[in-house]
């Protein structure tokens, strides 16, 4: 009797298998679009670069220009460019660069008495976000 059962379900899922492999009578499978080199189509995603960004790590939130430094308490960080320029983390960067403030004995250190985290930032630029992709 188990075997019967046994051999009844190998068929069926054998025969559930093999429908799921091939196409419906009269139905071809989707090909895939073709990708020519040098040219998007209308739903590919913009190519986003990975570089490399050096700056002081500052407390994205605040409002208050050049006492703006990352602190033991700051949830949403940026990284302030030698241009002047302010890039504002993803969730994730602002969840690694918290990390890093409490794992790193040097950034801890330079947060409790005030003075800038100089940062190294690998990533892509998103919008107006740096989706953050490690710290250091």
């Amino acid at each position: 009797m188990k075997t019967g059962l046994s051999i009844l379900a190998i068929g069926i899922l054998s025969a559930v298998a093999a429908a799921a492999q091939t196409p419906a009578s009269g139905q071809q499978p989707a090909a895939k679009p073709a990708q020519q080199s040098g040219s998007k189509t209308d739903n590919a995603l913009p190519e986003m670069k990975t570089q490399t960004y050096k700056g002081v790590l500052v407390d994205a939130s605040c409002s208050g220009g050049d006492q703006c430094g990352a602190k033991a308490n700051t949830t949403q960080f940026g990284l302030k460019t030698g241009d002047g320029k302010v890039m504002k983390f993803d969730l994730v960067g602002n969840q690694r660069a918290q990390d890093e403030l409490k794992n790193n004995k040097k950034w801890s250190e330079a947060a409790g008495s005030g003075k800038a985290i100089n940062a190294k930032v690998s990533g892509a630029v998103s919008g107006e976000k740096l989706i953050v992709s490690s710290i250091h």
